[in-house]
């Protein structure tokens, strides 16, 4: 858990929510982080124990490793935010 945190810290994260939306057509995640420097989120996976579980985790539930070069994350289409 310390390296969930840090990782959070360092990527300027406050919020971190996710969903998981059953369809017919399969399952989606619907992953929602609000942060200060969306840059920052974005990182290079090393060869820790936390990174090695995330990946393996990513892989079992959906079906992805996120350190593959072939990975990426969805375009926002649309947004509504009330004022």
């Amino acid at each position: 858990m310390d390296d969930y945190l840090r990782l959070n810290e360092e990527g300027t994260v406050s919020r971190h929510y996710e969903w998981l939306q059953r369809s017919p057509n399969g399952d989606l995640r619907i992953t929602v982080f609000e942060v200060e420097n969306p840059e920052k989120v974005t990182r290079e996976f090393g060869e820790t124990p936390y990174d090695d579980w995330w990946r393996q985790h990513n892989r079992e539930v959906h079906g992805f490793d996120p350190a593959d070069a072939g990975s990426s994350f969805p375009v926002m289409i649309h947004s509504y935010e009330a004022d």
